[in-house]
């Protein structure tokens, strides 16, 4: 059995460790489009200047488009 004697925050990006307070900690839950229940959740650690580089090309999300009036089935 092991002792835990520190709490160290890696960066999910580069790698290094975290020392200043000045970071993200964020978790994501992610699941196929539509579906209800179960998801995946993952935890990720970024420096800030890690996360501007992350995002930095990344594309914009799509807008999304109203919902038309449900065809008629007569």
């Amino acid at each position: 059995m092991g002792l835990i004697r520190s709490e160290e925050y890696v960066c999910d990006y580069c790698g290094s460790a975290v020392s200043s307070p000045e970071m993200l900690i964020g978790k994501l839950a992610l699941r196929k489009r539509g579906a209800r229940g179960l998801s995946r959740e993952i935890s990720l650690s970024l420096h800030p200047d890690c996360l501007e580089k992350l995002t930095e090309n990344a594309e914009r999300p799509g807008r999304r488009r109203p919902r038309g009036p449900a065809a008629d089935s007569s």
